[in-house]
């Protein structure tokens, strides 16, 4: 569960530029579609759902400049250790 405590400590590995991104599942479900990003269909037993790792660059006009993948593995995006 992305929830706006764990966006904010996960987003310290980043630019201060970069936006993190959560909200109602109605608003996430329609950035899923629009930017065609993967997100898995259920939910695992501890709660987490399976997504995509893409950063998007999005400009100050609201337009897609390009995406990348941050480079650590699944623990360290988790921010618990």
């Amino acid at each position: 569960n992305d929830t706006v405590a764990k966006l904010k400590e996960y987003h310290k590995v980043f630019d201060a530029r970069i936006q993190m991104l959560t909200g109602e599942e109605a608003d996430i479900k329609s950035v899923v579609e629009n930017y065609k990003v993967y997100v898995g269909d259920k939910k695992a037993s501890d709660g987490d759902i399976d997504h995509s790792t893409f950063m998007y660059l999005i400009n100050g006009k609201g337009r897609y400049v390009g995406h990348f993948a941050p480079d650590f593995n699944a623990s360290e995006g988790k921010g618990e250790e």
